[in-house]
């Protein structure tokens, strides 16, 4: 027979059995850290962002270097970023987020397996009934036999998936280094109606949209699917607001950015109408296109409902296709006298006559200083009425622009970034200021040898080269 001391040590060595138990058991539920929230005096600006994220794979720290170097806060994301220390206190954005969710790209040469076709047959959009991969609508041709696959959106299930699995990549990075900060989102040439092509782009393929093979703006439904939403517009409609409305409640301070090519044809004129459009408007809208003769097209600006969809000061240009030192000099002053923005987005070149740079490190100096004029003008909070530009020259305070000189301060270190292009250049220096060096730059803008005795400093505080030798360089001014 059992005593009662036993029973008495049985009881309290289950009680105790029962206390270590529930304690691991509400260790391993406690609550994921909360994400970082700033307050919005932490906040940078993010309409002055450093958006390479397609060239310059290879020297991700030459890219966060550099954004650190020029005071950008906000970067485009790139595999690997977290993992550098360089990304300590920046933020950033995510382009076209809905890629990192799957495996996009869809070859033609290959056989794939059940699960995976079965993924694309159920979570991607069909373009017809014949069997995978030729059932798929098209996307974007890396080349002849590599096309991307479209999220079907018209699914609310997959926009469900999509969200969730954006947001798990959000926390995935920022577990890795918590000091690398979620910024937002960010889309090129975003169309409700999908980034389909008919075909290979090499071989004359063109844009196109669903219409062009189902005969209206909507997918063919595979199996026992549902189609939640009657066109693709409205899905992805709902995607974007879906993905907002839980993003903002992990990251409320978050923004968007999207680059059409066309702010007017490609986005203005297709969401205007629409009793959502204010939802899904981006935080800054960019344009592509080359030039920025959007800035006075006033259907842009115009009042759709009872206010306008944006206004000047959150519109940017990115004009990867510009090369020329008057063409960017234009655009520049013309965007500064807007307050509006210039910054680079995906590519660093590659269309018209600008060339493909891998690197920052290979783009001349007055590209990259040219690009950040009309954004440092804005920080610095340069009155519009002190900022002039007769189509030649861009003169304020703070900066300049000719054709001879680029000059402008940069916000918080008051620092002066000069690129000369004529030896005949003069350049003003802030007034009641003193000079205590001139450095050289690298590649990436940082200061390297003193170069002080290239320079002449006159009485009346201007600068001016003492010869060629020093044309195209960048050159710091520390007062």
């Amino acid at each position: 027979m059992i005593n009662s001391f036993t029973v008495k040590i049985s009881k309290y060595i289950l009680a105790l059995i029962l206390i270590l138990s529930t304690y691991i058991s509400c260790k391993n539920q406690e609550e994921p850290p909360v994400p970082f929230v700033p307050t919005g005096s932490d906040l940078p600006e993010y309409r002055n962002n450093f958006g390479v994220s397609w060239n310059g794979v290879a020297n991700l720290s030459d890219n966060l270097a550099y954004a650190k170097q020029m005071g950008y806060g906000y970067v485009f994301y790139m595999n690997g970023m977290e993992s550098d220390p360089l990304s300590d206190n920046l933020y950033f954005f995510i382009e076209s987020p809905q890629y990192n969710s799957y495996s996009r790209y869809i070859n033609t040469t290959l056989t794939y397996n059940s699960t995976k076709t079965d993924f694309y047959n159920n979570y991607c959009t069909l373009k017809s009934n014949d069997p995978f991969p030729t059932n798929l609508a098209t996307g974007w041709f890396a080349d002849a036999n590599n096309f991307s696959a479209e999220l079907d959106f018209q699914q609310k299930k997959v926009i469900d998936w999509a969200v969730a699995d954006i947001l798990a990549k959000v926390k995935a990075i920022e577990s890795v280094n918590p000091k690398f900060h979620f910024g937002g989102y960010s889309w090129d040439v975003p169309d409700l109606q999908g980034a389909f092509y008919n075909k290979n782009k090499a071989d004359g393929g063109l844009p196109t949209t669903l219409k062009f093979w189902t005969g209206g703006d909507y997918g063919v439904i595979y199996g026992n699917n549902v189609h939640d939403y009657s066109t693709y517009s409205d899905g992805t409609a709902e995607f974007y607001k879906a993905l907002f409305v839980a993003t903002k409640l992990k990251y409320p301070f978050f923004k968007t950015i999207y680059e059409p090519y066309s702010l007017y044809d490609q986005w203005i004129s297709k969401v205007k109408d629409r009793a959502d459009a204010k939802q899904i408007m981006p935080d800054l809208l960019s344009q592509e296109n080359r030039e920025v003769t959007f800035l006075d097209d006033s259907r842009i600006f115009a009042t759709y409902g009872t206010s306008p969809l944006i206004d000047k000061e959150h519109v940017a240009s990115s004009a990867p296709a510009n090369f020329t030192e008057p063409a960017n000099r234009i655009n520049a002053a013309k965007l500064a006298m807007n307050r509006s923005w210039f910054n680079w987005f995906g590519r660093v070149g590659g269309t018209g006559d600008m060339p493909t740079y891998g690197s920052m490190k290979d783009v001349p100096a007055r590209l990259k200083l040219i690009r950040v004029l009309p954004n440092w003008e804005n920080i610095n909070n340069t009155p519009i009425t002190s900022r002039t530009w007769n189509g030649i020259l861009y003169k304020s305070p703070k900066a300049y622009a000719s054709d001879s000189a680029i000059s402008v301060i940069q916000p918080k270190t008051g620092k002066q970034f000069i690129v000369f292009l004529k030896s005949t250049a003069v350049v003003d220096l802030p007034a009641g200021k003193t000079v205590k060096s001139i450095s050289l730059t690298d590649g990436l803008f940082r200061e390297t040898t003193d170069a002080k005795a290239d320079f002449i400093i006159t009485s009346d505080n201007k600068i001016k080269p003492l010869g060629s030798a020093v044309l195209e360089g960048c050159y710091i001014v520390n007062f």
